[in-house]
């Protein structure tokens, strides 16, 4: 069979629907931690990598990857974030 890069474009889009029902974005992932404690917050589960008992920024995986890192860029450096 001939497949030219338009028939395999409009084959990843026929499969795109399938996997967006296959992933659900709000699930909450199973919190598992033997070096740092976990904090429920709002029925939902965090490692407090610090353990300062605190949902910091960088902590929250609900934020943009570009905050969390700004936080602990800034935490690092002592600078403020």
């Amino acid at each position: 069979m001939w497949y030219t890069p338009m028939s395999r474009s409009f084959a990843l889009f026929r499969l795109l629907p399938m996997v967006l029902a296959a992933i659900r974005l709000d699930a909450q992932p199973v919190v598992q931690s033997a070096a740092s404690p976990v904090l429920t917050i709002g029925g939902k589960q965090f490692r407090d990598l610090n353990r300062n008992g605190v949902l910091d920024p960088y902590e929250d995986r609900r934020l943009a990857f570009a905050a969390r890192a700004r936080d602990l860029v800034g935490r690092m450096t002592g600078a403020a974030g």
